[in-house]
């Protein structure tokens, strides 16, 4: 009887220390879980972000095209009008 006491007792605690492992292993899911919703947030500001730089990159680079153009008309202008001088 004392070996089936032992066992039976041995059995017992590999049961909850199973049950704290499994305890354990819910909690690190749960953490990844959220851990990835996090991530997936963050990344996806982290593209929006770069997409409106990209725009506005683009609309200065269109308002820079257009005040060289205007440079360029002027300094030809300038030039005429000291040609006629």
């Amino acid at each position: 009887m004392g070996m089936f006491a032992q066992l039976l007792q041995g059995q017992t605690e590999l049961k909850q220390e199973i049950g704290e492992v499994k305890t354990d292993l819910r909690e690190v899911k749960d953490r990844q879980t959220i851990m990835e919703t996090e991530f997936k947030e963050t990344i996806g500001g982290i593209f929006d972000f770069i997409e409106s730089q990209r725009n506005v990159n683009q609309e200065v680079v269109e308002r820079l095209e257009r005040v060289e153009t205007k440079i360029e008309v002027l300094q030809l202008e300038t030039a005429r009008i000291r040609q006629v001088r």
